[in-house]
């Protein structure tokens, strides 16, 4: 078997005034797109695990920076089945599919925050 990248994105909406978005993302073989594993929600509501199917980071609209930080085995990772007439057609999952997914499980996704304008790193927001 071959093996597929594995890259952590970091993405952001502005420039220096906001914190950067961290995810995993492999392309599937042989094609642009790719899984995104990440968390979505906001501190209010908690947040959430969440797998991004059909994703092409290239195709975004937010600033990123792509490292690569690997490689795995493609037999852990799941390949999204190419379908026609989805091309460029994201698909959001709760459901891990393979191995590497059902690893990311295990790390609980941060819950609703307690006090929203304490001080993150010793420094607080402009609202705080």
């Amino acid at each position: 078997m071959s093996s597929l990248s594995l890259h952590l994105l970091s993405s952001r909406q502005s420039p220096k005034r906001q914190r950067a978005h961290f995810s995993l993302w492999s392309p599937y073989p042989n094609r642009p797109s790719g899984t995104k594993i990440h968390v979505t929600g906001t501190p209010f509501t908690g947040y959430a695990l969440e797998f991004k199917r059909n994703y092409n980071p290239s195709l975004e609209t937010e600033r990123f920076e792509m490292f690569e930080i690997g490689a795995v085995d493609e037999k852990y990772m799941y390949d999204y089945p190419e379908r026609e007439g989805e091309e460029g057609t994201v698909f959001v999952e709760k459901v891990a599919r393979c191995e590497v997914e059902k690893v990311a499980e295990m790390i609980p996704p941060p819950g609703k925050c307690r006090d929203v304008f304490a001080p993150v790193d010793e420094v607080r927001g402009e609202f705080g």
